[in-house]
């Protein structure tokens, strides 16, 4: 096996250990989140996450779900009240 087939292998390994994290909570998490629940470091996460096209709250607000935005509001404004 040639060099590039275990780094292609690798990397479908990576995206599919990313894509059963981030399906596993609807996309609604950080690439920091999806990070440490899989181990892989957050640029692996990032890398795959733009060439898969995978859309996700990113940490940095530079790429919203837009039909998750909603759910930002919500929990600011239940942080926001009284226990």
């Amino acid at each position: 096996m040639t060099k590039k087939h275990k780094s292609t292998r690798k990397q479908e390994a990576n995206d599919f250990i990313i894509w059963r994290a981030g399906t596993s909570v609807g996309w609604d998490c950080t690439i920091a989140e999806i990070a440490r629940e899989t181990g892989l470091n957050q640029s692996i996460v990032g890398d795959a996450c733009r060439r898969r096209g995978w859309r996700l709250l990113n940490g940095k607000s530079d790429v919203w779900r837009e039909d998750l935005v909603h759910r930002v509001d919500v929990v600011q404004m239940i942080k926001g009240m009284p226990e």
